[in-house]
């Protein structure tokens, strides 16, 4: 056990980080607390708000009695105001407010009465300040948190698996979009410390399929490590099923059950870690009365799904559980940002808009991406030192690189070009443009072959949809070009172009030499072709004809 013990270190440490929540000199400060809060950190706010120079009050009220069924645990929705006006005038009153409540002011009903008045609101989360000390935040968490909040609220939907069978469809369209990263400056705003994390509040009937804790993953309510795996079936927002023969899935059931409230059941929020300073495996190391699990919430690359309260799907519950996972793959409209509970580094770097780091050297230092680019430009770098060390085979043997064509297939990148409506990440021109040259840095086999396949699907997706077609040709392309696409998405298939003929039609100056002429049945092609990157790796051919 740690003691509770005031040390000059945490003085310090609590001073740096409400510094970076712009505490200055004079400011009217207030230190919120509840009868039942960890007293050294309460100590430990006053003494740093002292040592800036600012005027430190306290709000302290009793901690209200129990109403719950059963015992509630980091919900973030502290009770402990109670509707009171004269606390809550006071708060509103101060212009930064360290809340060292118990459960924090979050989802409080309260809050929006505190922050209305212009209050900056920092949650010091119930940890023990040994915690809070290897998490102190810095401007580089900030970054990664606005880099994903950027990806969720340009994003439409959410897939995440696992190899332990988490299938997982969110749509995140309209979704409350959230982020913290352990300091805040901006008034009538609240964070809370530790930080690093990226949320989704979904809306209603947004949220389908299967959510599998394996052993090792966490039950943060119940501050536990699982032994065995539960799997969670979820229909539209809702918990339906609690399967797992073991101990874990079988305190799931009774707590979600002492509840007797539907809404219990229901998802609150989604999205991942963050913090590159969060051990998963901390929480083994502290008693628990020292540590709120804050930490594994916001270890990075993890995914987090919890249950409860959501405003913007209009439920009010105060049953809740923060479930954590690892080595989760989680993908924005296709677009992986954490794979196999790693980081994806354009998320974990902060990088947007224009970038000069040497893994995106194919658009130049200056060339402005957005986030999907930048996250396609991540996933062909995971897959590209292995792409780099297969090339001299293929080279040397004149091979096709299957194997490549086999990652690429695992990566959804087969259907880069494909529109999304039919699947697919309905890349378009430039963004393909992108994604080849990236490609080409490790095999250049792999980037000219996968030319050919790639403009077999921009050709009828998104420069086709450009052409003017009466409202009956567009309804006959869509219908002709969803077979093509099925068997891309669905099967993996890959498409040839065989166009060359040694001639100028190549070039478009003249019409091309093999022609196509209808006969009872299908069609009659006749003519030939000199050569056709993919010849006999790809499972179609697109023969370019003149009828």
């Amino acid at each position: 056990m740690i003691a509770d013990r005031i040390e000059g270190k945490w003085i310090d440490l609590f001073a740096e980080v409400f510094a970076r929540c712009k505490v200055a000199a004079e400011e009217p400060c207030a230190v919120l607390s509840e009868s039942q809060s960890r007293a050294l950190n309460v100590q430990l706010a006053e003494l740093a708000l002292q040592k800036l120079g600012a005027r430190p009050f306290h709000v302290v009220v009793p901690t209200p009695r129990q109403s719950a069924p059963v015992p509630i645990r980091s919900t973030g929705a502290s009770t402990a105001l109670q509707g009171l006006g004269p606390a809550i005038g006071a708060l509103a009153a101060a212009s930064f407010v360290a809340d060292c409540t118990v459960e924090g002011l979050m989802h409080a009903p309260e809050l929006p009465q505190i922050l209305k008045g212009g209050a900056r609101v920092l949650y010091i989360s119930d940890e023990h300040p040994d915690v809070l000390e290897r998490l102190a935040p810095s401007p580089a968490d900030e970054q990664k948190v606005r880099a994903g909040m950027r990806l969720l609220k340009n994003a439409r939907r959410m897939h995440v698996t696992s190899p332990a069978g988490t299938e997982l469809e969110i749509s995140v369209e309209g979704a409350t979009v959230g982020g913290v990263w352990g300091y805040t400056e901006k008034p009538g705003t609240l964070s809370h410390w530790p930080g690093g994390l990226c949320l989704a509040f979904p809306r209603a009937r947004s949220v389908n399929g299967a959510l599998v804790l394996a052993p090792g993953d966490l039950n943060l309510t119940f501050k536990r490590y699982l032994e065995s795996a539960v799997r969670l079936r979820i229909e539209n927002d809702y918990v339906t099923a609690i399967e797992g023969a073991g101990l874990d899935a079988e305190l799931m059931r009774e707590y979600f059950a002492a509840w007797d409230d539907r809404e219990a059941y229901a998802v609150s929020h989604v999205g991942w870690g963050t913090n590159p300073r969060a051990r998963w495996e901390a929480l083994a190391l502290y008693d628990r009365r020292d540590v709120n699990g804050t930490e594994q919430r916001a270890f990075a690359g993890n995914f987090l799904y919890s249950t409860g309260a959501n405003e913007v799907a209009g439920r009010h519950t105060l049953g809740h559980f923060d479930l954590p996972l690892r080595r989760c793959t989680v993908a924005l409209d296709g677009v992986v940002v954490v794979q196999e509970g790693k980081l994806l580094a354009a998320v974990s770097d902060g990088i947007h808009g224009s970038v000069s780091d040497p893994r995106y050297s194919v658009v130049g230092s200056t060339y402005p991406l957005d986030s999907r680019q930048l996250a396609l430009i991540e996933l062909v770098e995971s897959l590209g030192p292995r792409f780099a060390e297969r090339a001299e085979r293929y080279d040397r043997e004149a091979s096709f690189p299957h194997e490549n064509y086999a990652d690429l297939r695992a990566a959804g990148l087969l259907g880069l070009c494909v529109p999304e409506k039919f699947g697919g990440r309905g890349a378009d021109l430039r963004t393909y443009s992108i994604v080849s040259a990236t490609l080409g840095k490790y095999c250049g086999a792999t980037a000219l072959t996968y030319n050919m396949h790639a403009c077999s699907m921009l050709w009828p997706g998104a420069l086709s949809d450009d052409l003017d077609m009466t409202t009956a040709q567009r309804a006959e392309h869509d219908r002709h070009r969803a077979i093509h696409y099925q068997r891309v998405i669905r099967d993996g298939a890959i498409y040839a172009q065989p166009f060359s003929e040694g001639s100028a039609a190549a070039a478009g100056r003249a019409p091309f030499g093999t022609t196509a002429a209808r006969v009872r049945g299908g069609w009659s092609i006749n003519g030939k072709k000199i050569f056709a990157s993919l010849s006999g790796a790809a499972h179609y051919y697109g023969v370019l004809c003149t009828e």
